[in-house]
């Protein structure tokens, strides 16, 4: 019985710890960035993203 118990708890436990969680990217703008969206090249150029949030 405590084999059983044992077994069950296993699988529940597995299964309550592999909830998936939302895709990358799909955060509130919590620091408020200047830009959401970058795109870097390969050439020689800067790229500047600035922070209204008081964390950074």
């Amino acid at each position: 019985m405590s084999k059983l118990l044992a077994i069950i708890s296993f699988f529940l436990l597995m299964f309550i710890s592999c909830k998936t969680s939302d895709v990358d990217s799909k955060w509130e703008d919590n620091i408020k960035l200047s830009e959401n969206n970058i795109t870097i090249s390969a050439e020689a150029t800067t790229v500047l993203n600035t922070t209204e949030g008081s964390s950074w």
